[in-house]
C-alpha cells in the first residue's frame, strides 16, 4: 500500500471517479469555547479559540467528491 505525506499531490485516481479529484484526511480535534455571561448572568453568546490541537489523524483517505475509500494511507 502506498504511503503519502499530508499535502502530497494524489497519486492514484479514484476507483469510483475514475480521476484525481483531491482527497479527505478525518482528524479528530479540540477546540475551546468561551461562554460569555453578562453583569446579570444572561448568556450572552459564545467564543471559539483560534487554537486547536489534533487528538487523532486517521489514516485513511477518501475521496474529496464522492468519499470513496482510496488505494492509500497518509502520514502527518
Amino acid at each position: 500500500m502506498i504511503e503519502i505525506k499530508l499535502g502530497t499531490p494524489q497519486p492514484i485516481d479514484c476507483p469510483k471517479c475514475k480521476d484525481k479529484y483531491g482527497y479527505k484526511v478525518v482528524q479528530r480535534v479540540q477546540k475551546y469555547l468561551d461562554t460569555i455571561y453578562d453583569a446579570d448572568g444572561n448568556d450572552n453568546g459564545c467564543v471559539y479559540s483560534e487554537h486547536e490541537k489534533v487528538l487523532v489523524q486517521l489514516k485513511t483517505i477518501v475521496c474529496a467528491n464522492c468519499n470513496t475509500k482510496l488505494p492509500f494511507k497518509c502520514r502527518p
